[in-house]
């Protein structure tokens, strides 16, 4: 990696690690640039666009990576093995340390402008559009995948608010995620037929 490439990430994991202590409105350019040990100018450097910019980056880094869900999951047959594989691979993407970075950004959602929450929107809407093309090879009905794409990320999203965000995962001994994944996975096999 070159010193610009490491400058680059230095500055997405500085700017998130301040944003997450003072909140994005509260941490300024000069903040950032100044605990990573470069100017300001260094910084507009690699985001043209400043603090905006970089919660771009820092929102692309902490959402989910469905870009390539296509390619990993072509070879599945049936939408239930789909469905676990994808519920599966979701668990092991967000440990604990992702699930407090995405609970950041859930709470700095409202304090966002409009233009600042569409950087979200549109990343969410990109995953979105990925999984319902992956569940499109199940489910021909381009409007029922589309349903289907968003109940199963509004059922992750549950999961992982409260299961995950409030403890539920420690407290919930009987409940295992497995049998969890294989119900769902079941309720949508049940679309296909």
């Amino acid at each position: 990696m070159t010193d610009k490439q490491n400058r680059r990430e230095l500055l997405i994991e500085t700017a998130a690690r301040l944003f997450q202590e003072q909140g994005y409105n509260a941490t300024s350019v000069r903040q950032i640039a100044d605990a990573v040990g470069v100017t300001e100018a260094a910084l507009y450097y690699h985001f043209k666009d400043g603090k905006r910019a970089l919660l771009q980056a820092v929102i692309e880094d902490y959402t989910p990576h469905l870009m390539t869900l296509s390619d990993d999951y072509a070879h599945i047959p049936t939408l239930s093995e789909f469905i676990v594989h994808f519920i599966k691979d979701q668990n092991n993407r967000y440990n604990r340390d992702n699930i407090h970075r995405l609970r950041w950004l859930l709470i700095e959602y409202p304090n966002l402008s409009p233009d600042e929450q569409a950087i979200f929107h549109k990343q969410g809407l990109e995953a979105h559009a990925t999984l319902t093309t992956s569940i499109q090879r199940y489910i021909p009905d381009r409007h029922q995948a589309n349903q289907s794409a968003w109940i199963l990320i509004t059922l992750l999203f549950g999961y992982g608010q409260l299961f995950l965000n409030l403890g539920f995962d420690h407290i919930a001994t009987d409940f295992k995620v497995e049998d969890a994944t294989q119900a769902i996975a079941n309720l949508f096999a049940r679309l296909t037929q």
